[in-house]
């Protein structure tokens, strides 16, 4: 994290934007992951460098990154302990939606396993609509991504799935 903080004095938004974004991001998931402190903290602070990454990394402009970005802020919501918690999942939930508008079986197989996955959980974890109908969808959802997720192609990832 110190590393990103002093990779950002050089990458500012204004003399280098897409790295800026980039570093913002991977900041962001430097706070999810982080061992130390609050949880509570780290994830609120994870979602304003996922919001800074999103104010340059478009759609339009950088859609793989965007896509990232938005996957990873879908995981934060995820975590999130601030605010309803089923607000929290259908916030996780629009977020991997318009990540997998971008992360495509056809674009980026992996990248879309794991959103289906993420999503898969989100559904597992909804407490709004019929919960047997969360399930369902949760499960298509997993399939989905054991069509890319194998047991021989990535044995950990399918053993989780």
């Amino acid at each position: 994290m110190a590393c990103y903080r002093l990779a950002l004095e050089v990458h500012t938004r204004e003399a280098a934007p897409l790295d800026w974004a980039t570093t913002q991001n991977n900041l962001g998931d430097a706070y999810t992951n982080r061992a130390y402190g609050k949880c509570c903290v780290n994830v609120e602070a994870a979602m304003a460098c996922y919001r800074h990454a999103l104010s340059v990394h478009t759609r339009e402009s950088a859609a793989l990154d965007w896509a990232w970005t938005q996957n990873s802020m879908g995981d934060a919501y995820t975590h999130r302990t601030y605010g309803d918690r089923g607000a929290n999942v259908e916030a996780a939930m629009a977020c991997y939606r318009l990540a997998l508008e971008v992360r495509t079986r056809e674009a980026a197989a992996l990248d879309w396993a794991w959103t289906q996955n993420s999503m898969g959980d989100a559904y597992t974890n909804r407490t709004s609509g019929d919960r047997g109908a969360n399930f369902e969808a949760a499960m298509a959802c997993y399939r989905l991504a054991l069509e890319v997720l194998t047991r021989e192609g990535t044995p950990l990832d399918w053993t989780s799935t």
